[in-house]
């Protein structure tokens, strides 16, 4: 038999787990993957592509993917990077 659990258990688990995540973000944590490439990297792959080379060119170069190429020019239209 499957035991039982109270009910709203699952909807405090939720509440308490949200203000958990609420309070670390206040306190600077930083939640998700860190990035695979550096800053500098980052630099590079847009002033290539500034200079007009294309995604597939730029990512062969510096040894990355082209979705990862995708992204960072993506995050610099954004004004991620300057």
């Amino acid at each position: 038999m499957i035991h039982q659990i109270k009910p709203g258990y699952w909807n405090e688990m939720r509440r308490l787990a949200k203000e958990g995540r609420r309070k670390a973000q206040e306190s600077g944590v930083k939640f998700g993957r860190k990035r695979s490439y550096t800053p500098s990297q980052a630099d590079e792959v847009v002033s290539k592509h500034i200079d007009g080379s294309g995604m597939g060119t730029i990512a062969k170069s510096l040894g990355m993917t082209r979705s990862m190429v995708q992204r960072i020019l993506r995050e610099y239209k954004r004004g991620m990077y300057k």
